[in-house]
């Protein structure tokens, strides 16, 4: 479905919901930020998200319908599965024999009509909804998801088969055997549906003295979940060996393997690494959800100068962009984001990879194979023979591949790579002290974005006014009148707020945290901070150069989303000034 925007502004003038200069400063607004006009209107102050979504539901030709104050009916509700309503921001509220009533929160999401059909087998029709009734539906589901999921677990591991060691050739026969076993089956399948249902990104299964403990990985922390019986842990790891095509009889050496499975009607790609241990086998399960199409910079958290920065990089014809920040920052999905940007029909795209994350259509991507010959520097030059307009590398380690990358980049390559770094902007400096050559590196580099994740805070979360403590603590770490004034041109606030008018969100525990937002910081490569790479500059004056031209810091558009509510002020400090 298309919303034709003229056919909108129409109808808000006729119904006499906004006025002609309201809706040119949003058409503006949405053309300055890359964004959709009826996004612009939701963040008017004069202009509600209903108003705006019943106007946009009226264009469309669909209903409107408010959900929250309504009993929904959770079997009707799991028709859709939880990850797939996360997902695509649509959720199940009525069916009958051959239809589904389907809720969507963007209109963008009304493309999936068809998928959505294809999945549930009935026909779907559609309607438009506002934020707070869908987090209604997914809170009512992630509920009754965590009611059934523990009987499911409970019933699965008392149905496992008894397993005793045997001899070496008989116990491989019999670890084969069990792997197959329908409990054996159930039984890991439900840790990785559990696993999903908290957006997990790693499951650990750890073998104690005489139980099983398993804890997930949640937005970088490990949480226990759950702790199962002794035998559950050779038979969960033989199953998953078995799925990846592991050897069963090696439990002496690590092994890694990967492998595709379909849960809730979503394929997802495991990654299984084992470790041995002293009591046993340890085993790691990376969850990685297929289907990355789609992701924008918008949907990832850029705003702003951040988010025009990011699409002039993107955009630029040649030059190498680093992508930097700790492990679970969010780099390998930026990376993806912009192959996915890129991948119009008319470019050739690569990469190399160690490993491959997410399998991207009409993108050449090549796994590095160490045990082959095939190291992440020969797969590199090999890609460049290739006669790629665009590569992206997973991860630059040392200087012989951040020199390849600059090479390429002034041979008239866009190359896009990753780092790993724990510094905001101080890895380019830190990677020539490795040997990288200064100017040709400062000639190649066109920009570096670094980021951080952040826990996004649930709808409807409390809104209180800046404390003159939290005030005063802004003033040391950030200049508030730059700040102020980048939150007025981006509509977040009015245009004569004050901070004294600023409201921030607070959480009353852990449980007001659902999902991530990112939080990033763009710096475009202009030639006074290509003049300081090759002095060797310090990562200090570096960044004062970025800043000086405008340049935003990851406080300052941690601050920016926390005055947005997408997080709180606690959360911003904890990821922005570790």
């Amino acid at each position: 479905m298309y919303l034709d925007e003229e056919q909108l502004k129409t109808f808000l003038l006729r119904a006499g919901l906004a006025g002609r200069e309201l809706l040119e400063e949003a058409h503006q607004e949405a053309r300055r930020k890359r964004t959709a006009f009826h996004e612009e209107l939701m963040g008017s102050e004069h202009l509600s998200e209903e108003s705006v979504k019943k106007a946009c539901a009226h264009v469309l030709g669909i209903p409107y319908v408010c959900i929250r104050e309504e009993e929904l009916d959770p079997e009707v509700l799991m028709i859709i599965p939880e990850p797939l309503s996360r997902r695509h921001n649509a959720c199940a509220f009525k069916r009958d024999d051959t239809t589904l009533f389907v809720a969507f929160l963007d209109i963008e999401d009304l493309k999936k009509l068809s998928f959505l059909s294809q999945k549930t087998g009935l026909i779907i029709r559609p309607s438009l909804t506002d934020s707070a009734s869908l987090r209604k539906a997914l809170l009512l589901h992630q509920k009754h998801l965590t009611q059934t999921f523990g009987g499911k677990i409970r019933t699965s591991v008392k149905a496992l088969p008894s397993y005793k060691q045997e001899k070496d050739d008989e116990e491989v026969s019999t670890l084969a055997l069990f792997a197959q076993d329908e409990a054996t089956e159930n039984l890991l399948s439900l840790l990785i549906e559990h696993a999903r249902l908290f957006h997990a990104t790693d499951i650990h299964i750890e073998p104690l003295e005489k139980s099983l403990r398993v804890r997930y990985r949640i937005l970088g922390a490990l949480y226990s979940a759950m702790e199962l019986p002794e035998l559950g842990s050779t038979l969960l790891v033989a199953r998953a060996k078995f799925l990846c095509g592991l050897s069963l009889s090696n439990t002496k050496t690590p092994q890694e393997g990967r492998c595709s499975l379909t849960f809730s009607l979503e394929k997802v790609s495991l990654r299984i690494s084992t470790m041995p241990t002293r009591l046993g086998e340890k085993m790691i399960i990376r969850i990685l959800e297929e289907g990355m199409k789609g992701f924008t910079f918008s949907g990832l958290g850029f705003v702003g100068e951040n988010l025009a920065l990011a699409h002039e990089l993107v955009e630029k014809k040649e030059g190498l962009v680093l992508i930097t920040g700790p492990a679970q920052s969010g780099k390998t999905t930026l990376l993806y984001t912009i192959l996915d940007t890129l991948n119009s029909g008319k470019l050739a795209l690569s990469s190399v990879e160690d490993p491959i994350e997410y399998q991207l259509p009409y993108v050449n991507q090549t796994q590095v194979n160490v045990k082959e010959g095939l190291t992440f520097s020969r797969a590199f030059r090999g890609v460049l023979r290739q006669d790629p307009d665009v590569v992206a590398l997973s991860e630059i380690q040392g200087s012989e591949i951040l020199s390849l990358s600059a090479q390429a980049a002034l041979n008239g390559k866009r190359v896009f790579a990753t780092i790993h770094t724990n510094k905001q902007r101080g890895e380019v400096p830190l990677l020539l002290e490795k040997g990288g050559n200064s100017p040709t590196l400062s000639s190649a580099l066109s920009g570096i974005i670094t980021c951080r994740l952040m826990r996004r805070l649930s709808e409807n979360t409390k809104r209180v006014k800046l404390t003159k403590k939290e005030f005063s603590l802004l003033k040391e770490k950030v200049n508030t009148r730059k700040l102020l004034r980048i939150l007025r041109e981006e509509g977040i606030i009015g245009e004569n707020e004050t901070w004294r008018d600023i409201h921030v969100s607070i959480p009353e525990g852990d449980g007001d945290y659902d999902g991530v937002v990112g939080v990033y910081s763009v710096l475009m490569v202009t030639q006074a901070v290509k003049d300081l790479l090759a002095k060797d500059a310090t990562p200090l004056k570096i960044e004062e150069e970025a800043i000086r031209h405008g340049a935003p810091s990851l406080l300052e558009d941690g601050i920016i989303k926390a005055v947005e509510g997408k997080t709180s002020l606690d959360e911003v400090f904890r990821v922005c000034m570790s």
